[in-house]
């Protein structure tokens, strides 16, 4: 893979991958070749970040919460994008932290009379519709979209899919399930929201790509 970055500047998971796409996808394009390593760099990460996250949590015995938050803040990063951490050690440390508190505030915090009536799903749907409108798709430096209309076509993706998320966190509501996990849920979400916005890129020290309009 000649046009990416030399080895010596990669992670380990970003050079196992290279690796592996080497090996395996001889036959593809320089393009293609670094399109599917970074794919695999991305999954990898996200295992590694799930294991950290099944890890941390399980010793404070809030493991279902914190995956609750974690699946739900992934579903909506997949169209949204967001802020990553430069590597892999530091992606799986803050992750596995984040969820975990937010799994274990979510325990503590079920009964709070803003999730029983509701009030809490009306404003995430509305300040996170707002977010994604403003800030979606959140770029990243080593796979920015390069045209208006892949932002535009994530952009109401990731507004759809936040949009399903909530009605689906509404009928569960409705149907009283427990409300830890309606609240792990949406805190998970709203992680993911702040992850799309220049202050998180600022706070990771990434470097913030304004969308084409």
């Amino acid at each position: 893979m000649k046009g990416v970055a030399t080895m010596d500047n990669k992670t380990k998971v970003e050079k196992f991958s290279a690796a592996l796409v080497d090996k395996l996808f001889v036959d593809e394009t320089e393009e293609e070749q670094e399109i599917i390593a970074y794919g695999l760099t991305v999954v990898c990460t996200t295992i590694g970040s799930f294991l950290a996250i099944i890890f941390l949590s399980g010793l404070v015995g809030i493991t279902p919460l914190a995956i609750t938050a974690a699946v739900s803040a992934s579903i909506v990063k997949l169209f949204s994008g967001g802020v990553h951490a430069a590597n892999f050690r530091t992606c799986a440390t803050i992750s596995a932290i984040i969820f975990t508190t937010i799994g274990w505030f979510s325990y503590h915090a079920d009964s709070l009379i803003i999730i029983e009536n509701n009030l809490l799903l009306g404003l995430v749907f509305l300040s996170g519709t707002y977010i994604l409108y403003l800030y979606a798709p959140a770029d990243v430096e080593e796979k920015p979209l390069d045209s208006v209309k892949k932002k535009s076509k994530a952009k109401i993706h990731s507004i759809l899919i936040f949009s399903c998320l909530n009605l689906v966190f509404l009928i569960l509501s409705l149907n009283q399930v427990a409300s830890s996990y309606i609240l792990a849920g949406l805190l998970g979400m709203l992680w993911t929201l702040f992850s799309t916005t220049p202050v998180a890129y600022k706070l990771f020290n990434r470097q913030y790509i304004r969308r084409c309009d």
